[in-house]
């Protein structure tokens, strides 16, 4: 039976894996009603990539107070929806979240945005590429060349302290941009 994934599940250092002998009991807002389970990686397990991005949650501006590590499935939190979700997994108004994943881009030229009512950074393939933590800007982009269609690294940082608090990722095509959908992330391989 492939795990299925579910938001809040995985603690720090946990990946879905293929067959485990761990379980981890749902810890999601829907809990104790939700009973869904996770295999959690140990050290018999294959590891495999699950889809989402690790998501670290802090509860200051600045990614030091750590407040809990959680799988969000994409970077499409428009309208405050990042408000509400940070600020229940932080327990405050004032919040910095650290994702890190892999997003697959598409062969050709890309135009990668950032929407973001607070401070962020972006880096792709290990290259910063967007820097807007100190600016406020609340959208920025870069063309990207993708010479195959491929999986890259990415690690978005994302800052706030007042206001709405939304984010999103777009990514250019043929017919305009588009937020990047879940099936695009995934979790941070094993290096």
């Amino acid at each position: 039976m492939k795990p299925e994934l579910h938001q809040s599940l995985l603690g720090v250092g946990s990946r879905l894996v293929r067959s485990g002998a761990a379980v981890l009991l749902c810890a999601c807002a829907a809990a104790p009603s939700c009973g869904r389970t996770e295999d959690v990686l140990t050290s018999n397990d294959e590891e495999v990539p699950g889809p989402g991005l690790r998501g670290e949650y802090f509860s200051d501006t600045e990614l030091r107070t750590f407040a809990g590590v959680f799988i969000d499935p994409n970077l499409d939190f428009p309208h405050n929806a990042l408000y509400d979700i940070a600020g229940a997994r932080t327990g405050g108004q004032t919040f910095s979240v650290r994702w890190t994943g892999e997003i697959f881009l598409r062969e050709g030229e890309r135009t990668l945005r950032l929407d973001a009512t607070g401070g962020a950074r972006l880096s792709v393939g290990g290259v910063l590429l967007l820097d807007t933590w100190t600016s406020g800007e609340t959208a920025s982009s870069v063309l990207l060349e993708v010479p195959l269609d491929e999986w890259r690294t990415i690690r978005l940082e994302f800052q706030h302290s007042q206001g709405d608090a939304s984010l999103q990722v777009l990514v250019s095509d043929e017919t305009g941009f588009a937020a990047v959908g879940p099936r695009d992330f995934r979790q941070p391989s094993a290096t």
